[in-house]
């Protein structure tokens, strides 16, 4: 409960308090916040776990082997690399993983870094199980919490860096979701976040095409707008890897 002056209640933003050993409750109306693993639930009810058990055993594995040289047309580096500037920058503050999935590049980069709290979010209990086995591993100082991206259970302006990996192409109302990381981040904080886009790279696009669920790919054209509108300036030119959108933006 390290972190628990960082954290609110999604349904009206109230502060929390600690009820009982791993069990947190909302000080205005006693919303009850469940725990289970050492993972924090602020999950509507029936919320949809969107990748399941069988799906994060292979998760990762897919990840380095095929999703990244193939699907996404990167090397194997790519992203180790991403995850690493990221906590650079979050070096002795807080950093914010949403989705954090398994945590499979961020979570050790995180203690490499020396980031002093690590926060991981993402509607995957599955997935926040992985992460909690990792930052157990690193020794890493964390707080894991299932929620949704658009209803972050976090305090305005209590983090310094927000990573966003892969992540922004399950939102379909995307300035919705830049909003709540910007409501989160510090005044000078950034964010820096990496989403496919289409018409990049051709298995990509074929990919999608065949799907039946369609993700939400990231428009380049669109995006310099939509941060403007969450008060985030991009403090680079965005750049393009693959199938790939990197941007780092700062908190106006």
């Amino acid at each position: 409960m390290g972190a628990v002056g960082h954290l609110r209640c999604p349904r009206d933003g109230s502060q929390l308090s600690v009820l009982e050993e791993h069990a947190l409750v909302c000080e205005t109306n006693g919303h009850p916040v469940g725990a289970r693993w050492g993972i924090l639930d602020f999950s509507p009810p029936g919320s949809p776990h969107a990748f399941g058990p069988w799906v994060t055993r292979l998760y990762d594995t897919l990840l380095v082997r095929w999703h990244q040289p193939r699907l996404f047309g990167v090397s194997p580096r790519t992203l180790v690399e991403f995850h690493l500037r990221a906590m650079e920058l979050a070096r002795g503050g807080t950093i914010l993983d949403v989705p954090c999935g398994s945590g499979i590049f961020s979570i050790g980069a995180a203690a490499q870094a020396g980031v002093r709290h690590y926060l991981g979010v993402d509607i995957s209990l599955p997935m926040l199980q992985v992460a909690r086995k990792r930052c157990t591993r690193y020794g890493l100082e964390s707080t894991l919490a299932r929620a949704e991206l658009c209803a972050l259970p976090l305090a305005a302006e209590s983090v310094d860096v927000v990573i966003c990996s892969l992540g922004l192409q399950f939102i379909e109302r995307r300035e919705a979701g830049l909003r709540e990381m910007r409501r989160v981040l510090r005044p000078g904080g950034w964010l820096l976040g990496v989403a496919p886009a289409l018409g990049l790279h051709p298995r990509y696009d074929q990919r999608h095409a065949l799907r039946a669920r369609k993700d939400f790919p990231v428009a380049p054209a669109e995006l310099g707008a939509e941060f403007k509108l969450a008060r985030l300036v991009l403090d680079e030119p965005l750049r393009t890897q693959g199938a790939l959108v990197f941007w780092k933006a700062q908190a106006l």
